[in-house]
């Protein structure tokens, strides 16, 4: 019988960046108004929250949690609930985290502009807790080494700007949509599992105070949300081939023109830059007569981790080049032997009674 070994083939099934799109609730919200050394903190059941010039912002948080992906775009959506004919500027900043600073809590009482009537007592009742840092919990402001901070305006407790919009006309039942810094996003989800975002007009352009939508809003839609885009981070793949320093991740490139493309090097072990065509990791046969068994034992190379790297290898045979088909059928495969850490060979044996020749040649398959 003749054996003639074909070059390895590959398949690469629709390799692509799969993209989710999360819209996250607000977890919670409040308002603070800033004198001196004092904040008061708000919103309870209030529907509408506002921000100004003079150290009213808002504060929300957002819970980051359930995004198993890499942030790479989000946009903050919020609602206009208030009518002013004149400029307005929306900056949007991060708290930093402290156990401190994420833990406050919604306001119980109501907040208006120009009065602090109803700021929020403490447990006991007590009205000079209007003037705590934190809501109701009296947890001190802190900047990002735990000291405590005078109060909610001081800058070490807040993180450089991820977000601005700046316009004419604030009219209540437009939406804003502002564009946030995704790494700041990304960087919060990976460390604390959240976000608190304030709300205000740093740069002083505005003049009054602007109202927002809550998440208290009766009607879902004008409720604030956080619209995340997600994508998987890096794939085994692309970690490999960026190790070499290589940004073209399409698997059927030849990187190091060497007649082995970049797929074959990968699942068997190879260098995509040497040039050399990796010698020693490519299959190997040979004719064997062994106890009975007549024919060709073909040996490749196999990553230990192939099912979780969504790589597939299999030989397929053919009786002739013309008219026959390629089949995934008739060999066996007798064992497999530890190579190293990372990789193991297959033994593969292809019988030569009854046939007066055959071609082999090895698929390797990489999915998504």
């Amino acid at each position: 019988m003749k054996i003639r070994i074909i070059s390895i083939g590959t398949i690469a099934l629709s390799i692509c960046v799969h993209a989710d799109v999360s819209v996250l609730n607000v977890a919670k919200d409040t308002m603070l108004r800033s004198a001196t050394t004092v904040d008061e903190a708000d919103l309870g059941g209030a529907t509408t929250a506002y921000f100004s010039k003079t150290g009213a912002r808002v504060i929300m948080e957002f819970d980051l949690s359930g995004l198993g992906q890499t942030v790479t775009n989000a946009v903050l959506k919020i609602r206009q609930a208030s009518n002013i004919s004149g400029a307005y500027n929306v900056q949007v900043f991060p708290m930093v985290y402290t156990s401190n600073n994420y833990s406050w809590i919604q306001g119980v009482g109501t907040i208006t502009s120009g009065s602090d009537a109803n700021a929020p007592a403490d447990a006991s009742g007590a009205a000079s807790y209007r003037y705590r840092f934190n809501s109701t919990t009296d947890l001190a402001w802190e900047d990002g080494s735990g000291t405590v901070v005078s109060n909610a305006s001081a800058p070490a407790l807040w993180g450089a700007e991820i977000g601005q919009e700046t316009g004419t006309g604030w009219a209540s039942g437009t939406y804003s949509a502002i564009v946030l810094d995704a790494a700041t996003i990304e960087a919060s989800r990976t460390s604390s599992g959240a976000i608190t975002i304030g709300l205000w007009d740093a740069n002083s352009v505005g003049t009054g105070n602007f109202q927002i939508s809550a998440m208290e809003a009766a009607t879902a839609a004008y409720r604030p949300v956080l619209e995340v885009t997600t994508v998987a981070g890096p794939s085994p793949y692309e970690q490999w081939i960026g190790g070499y320093n290589l940004t073209d991740t399409n698997v059927l490139v030849d990187s190091d023109s060497d007649g082995v493309n970049n797929l074959v090097e990968y699942a068997l072990g190879g260098n995509p830059t040497n040039g050399t065509g990796d010698q020693s990791v490519l299959p190997v046969s040979a004719i064997v007569v062994d106890g009975g068994f007549n024919g060709v034992e073909y040996v490749y190379r196999r990553r230990l981790d192939a099912a979780a790297r969504n790589l597939d290898y299999y030989l397929e045979l053919a009786d002739d080049l013309t008219s026959g088909s390629w089949t995934n059928g008739g060999y066996t495969v007798p064992g497999t032997a530890v190579v190293d850490s990372e990789f193991e060979t297959v033994t593969n044996r292809i019988s030569s009674d009854g046939v007066d020749q055959r071609f082999i040649r090895l698929q390797i398959q990489i999915t998504p």
